[in-house]
C-alpha cells in the first residue's frame, strides 16, 4: 500500500453559507476514515471532501491511525466496515452524520 494506511478522527463540520447539505442544522460531528500515509495527508483529503460537500470544519478530535485506537478502545461496526472499503490512496469515507441544534445531537 505504498505507506498508506487507515487513519480515524471525530470531525466536527459546519456548513458553508448557502449549503444545505445539513439541512438546517447549524453543525454536525462525523467519523471520518481515510487511506493515508500521514496527519498531512488525511487534513488534505478530509478538506477537499468537506469543501465538496459545502462543509467547513470546526474541530478535529482524537486524529490517529486505527489500529492504534483499535488497541485502546472499541471501533462501531458500521465504522470498520467504513474503513474496509478503503483502497485507493488517498479514499476518504464519513461515518453517520450526528447533527446537534440547540437542544443537543440528533442522528442524520
Amino acid at each position: 500500500m505504498n505507506g498508506h494506511k487507515t487513519w480515524i478522527a471525530l470531525v466536527e463540520v459546519v456548513p458553508k453559507i448557502g449549503s444545505t447539505f445539513l439541512d438546517k442544522a447549524p453543525g454536525a460531528w462525523v467519523n471520518v476514515v481515510a487511506n493515508v500515509r500521514d496527519e498531512d495527508e488525511y487534513k488534505s483529503a478530509l478538506w477537499g471532501s468537506l469543501e465538496y460537500y459545502g462543509l467547513e470544519l470546526r474541530a478535529l478530535e482524537d486524529l490517529e491511525p486505527i489500529d492504534i485506537r483499535l488497541r485502546r478502545t472499541t471501533i462501531d461496526k458500521d465504522i470498520l466496515e467504513l474503513a474496509s472499503q478503503l483502497s485507493e490512496p488517498g479514499a476518504l469515507r464519513f461515518g453517520t452524520f450526528h447533527t446537534y441544534d440547540d437542544e443537543g445531537p440528533s442522528i442524520s
